[in-house]
């Protein structure tokens, strides 16, 4: 087992943390992928990820949010 530094394992642990990109784009997913990847978002946006991560993950949930926007303004305008 190669030996790994503090920083190196501290690192790679939050990381690891970043929830994956969905399959499909924004616009294909089902009302409910779209709120249980609104929900995985709003949760890791609560751990401490470095500022890159951070802005990565805050543009995937406006993202997110436009949809859910776009989607209900569709449904009152029907």
């Amino acid at each position: 087992m190669p030996a790994t530094t503090p920083a190196h394992d501290q690192a790679a642990g939050p990381l690891e943390a970043v929830p994956p990109k969905p399959e499909h784009e924004v616009g294909q997913l089902t009302t409910a992928e779209l709120a249980r990847e609104r929900s995985t978002l709003e949760a890791a946006l609560e751990e401490p990820f470095p500022a890159g991560i951070t802005k990565i993950l805050q543009g995937r949930l406006d993202a997110v949010r436009a949809e859910q926007d776009e989607r209900a303004r569709m449904r009152q305008a029907s």
